[in-house]
């Protein structure tokens, strides 16, 4: 909750609530499907999150309107195929079990088709900086996976009958 609000009070202050909205309805909800890296404390988590919030503001304010959606269309693609490849992302801190693995894959697939079809809708509307803030949002969450990816080792799999889909587990390397 610190965070949201650290967050809200920086957007006010930087007159950007409108995407700061954009960047976290991308973000949350598939956050909350895919999981990923989990810092070791909520200090760090709090500091890691302000901190990437602060790069999106960067190059929402930065990067010129012309060239943006050279970074939106990347952005989309890129995280579509790692939310493919690792969601969900389980933890040594929060881990999950089978059955709850494959309807979090299920959900976090669902949400990233969804997303990368209404980013591309998005980019028809002439403000790119709209389809930016969320794509930046999903963004962070593909990165998030990866480098809970990379901090863990595949070290079993289990199968499911049903489907025949692998549900990672991983140890911390």
């Amino acid at each position: 909750m610190v965070s949201l609000i650290t967050l809200i009070i920086i957007a006010v202050i930087s007159n950007t609530l409108y995407y700061t909205a954009l960047f976290l309805l991308g973000f949350i909800p598939l956050r909350m499907f895919a999981g990923g890296f989990h810092a070791g404390n909520h200090l760090k988590c709090y500091l890691i999150l302000v901190s990437v919030y602060i790069l999106f503001l960067v190059a929402l304010l930065s990067i010129p309107g012309a060239y943006i959606i050279y970074t939106i269309v990347p952005c989309s693609l890129s995280s579509l195929l790692l939310v493919f490849l690792f969601a969900p992302s389980e933890d040594m801190n929060k881990q999950i079990s089978i059955n709850d693995a494959l309807q979090l894959r299920k959900g976090s697939r669902i949400l990233i088709i969804g997303y990368t079809i209404i980013i591309g809708v998005l980019l028809t509307i002439p403000n790119m900086k709209i389809a930016f803030s969320m794509s930046i949002g999903i963004f962070t969450v593909s990165l998030s996976l990866l480098a809970n990816w990379m901090r863990y080792k595949k070290s079993k799999t289990s199968e499911n009958i049903m489907s025949g889909e692998e549900v990672r587990v991983y140890e911390k390397v």
